[in-house]
C-alpha cells in the first residue's frame, strides 16, 4: 500500500511538471508562429505576391493577421487549458480528466507536423527550425507522458479502492 502512495505521489508530479512544461512550450509555439509571421518577410511575399492594388493589400494584410492572431489566441488557450487543468488534477484539486482528449488530440497534431520540417527540398536547416524541430518533438513527448502518468494515476488509485 505505502508503495502505491509513493508512486501515486511520483505521477502526481509528473502531471505537475508536464502541465507547467506544456504551457512554455505552448507559449514558444505561439511566439514562433507570430515571429514567423510578423518578423519573416518571407511570408508577406508569398502571401501578398499577386495582390497590385495598395488599398487591396492593406485589406488583405488586416485580415491574414486578424486571423493568424485569432488562430494564436485559441491555440494558447489549447495549451493553457491542458496546463492547468493537468496541474489542477496532479495537485489533486480535480478530478476531471477530459483535458486528456483535448491532450491527446494536440499530441496527434504536433506529431503530424514533425515530418513537415524534413520534406521538400534539401536544404540548410536554420537554427529557428532546428529549435521549432526540438520543441515540437518535446512537447509531444511531454503530452504524451501526461496521458500515461494520468491513467497511471487512475489505475492505481483504481487498486487503493478495491483493497
Amino acid at each position: 500500500m505505502k508503495d502505491i502512495n509513493v508512486l501515486i505521489r511520483r505521477y502526481r508530479d509528473d502531471i505537475v511538471i508536464c502541465g507547467r512544461g506544456i504551457q512554455v512550450l505552448g507559449i514558444w509555439e505561439i511566439l514562433k508562429i507570430m515571429i514567423l509571421v510578423f518578423w519573416d518577410h518571407s511570408v508577406d511575399n508569398i502571401l501578398f505576391d499577386e495582390v497590385t492594388d495598395e488599398n487591396e493589400i492593406i485589406i488583405f494584410k488586416t485580415v491574414v493577421y486578424i486571423t493568424i492572431i485569432l488562430f494564436c489566441l485559441f491555440f494558447s488557450f489549447w495549451f493553457i487549458y491542458i496546463g492547468q487543468r493537468a496541474i489542477k488534477y496532479g495537485k489533486g484539486n480535480s478530478n476531471k480528466k477530459y483535458f486528456l482528449v483535448v491532450t491527446a488530440f494536440c499530441a496527434v497534431v504536433i506529431a503530424l507536423g514533425i515530418p513537415q520540417y524534413f520534406t521538400g527540398e534539401v536544404r540548410d536547416i536554420s537554427d529557428t527550425e532546428f529549435i521549432s524541430v526540438i520543441v515540437d518533438i518535446t512537447l509531444t513527448i511531454l503530452m504524451i507522458q501526461l496521458i500515461y502518468s494520468t491513467i497511471k494515476v487512475g489505475s492505481l488509485e483504481k487498486k487503493i479502492r478495491q483493497v
